[in-house]
């Protein structure tokens, strides 16, 4: 087994029709966890839209941020005729409307910085729980300073949870 960064190669023996070969085959060691409570917004996304929420997770950085850009945007369109052999054709103007509905079904969570955006946790996590647990924090204190919108991370109405102030 060898590892390069962000690959792992494993070399294995192959026995086929009374053959052995011995086998090299490379796997990324980057990858999305998606959590089962991301189901229901995965059938409710095309494949495009889901391919493009992809193409930003093999970007992101700390705590889950992403900047998207006209170059992500122009990455992204040659990227999926790239893999889809010319096939598949995106246009540019397309992708402000892809984003839109990944922050509308809160898999992307829009701050007040243009072109900033944080991957939900809540659904999709590129570490450990750990992290996942971190980046749930850090993202609930960003909804407290007025960062980001606290309703696609919590599980329900926000009504239900904020209890009434008491004043004395």
């Amino acid at each position: 087994m060898t590892t390069k960064q962000g690959s792992l190669v494993l070399k294995t023996d192959l026995y086929q029709d009374g053959t052995r070969t011995t086998i090299s085959v490379k796997f990324s060691t980057v990858g999305l966890k998606i959590f089962f409570n991301a189901r229901h917004i995965y059938l409710s996304i095309s494949a495009k839209e889901r391919c493009w929420f992809e193409f930003l997770c093999e970007d992101v950085g700390r705590h889950g941020i992403v900047y998207i850009g006209k170059e992500q945007e122009e990455a992204f369109v040659q990227h999926a005729s790239q893999i889809s052999g010319g096939s598949i054709k995106i246009n540019v103007k397309t992708m402000n409307n892809f984003t839109r509905k990944l922050v509308g079904k809160g898999l992307l969570l829009k701050t007040n910085d243009s072109g900033v955006f944080y991957i939900n946790p809540k659904y999709v996590q590129l570490t450990t729980a750990q992290k996942r647990e971190e980046d749930l924090k850090f993202l609930f204190h960003q909804a407290e300073i007025g960062n980001i919108d606290v309703r696609k991370l919590i599980d329900r109405p926000l009504e239900e949870i904020l209890e009434p102030v008491k004043t004395t």
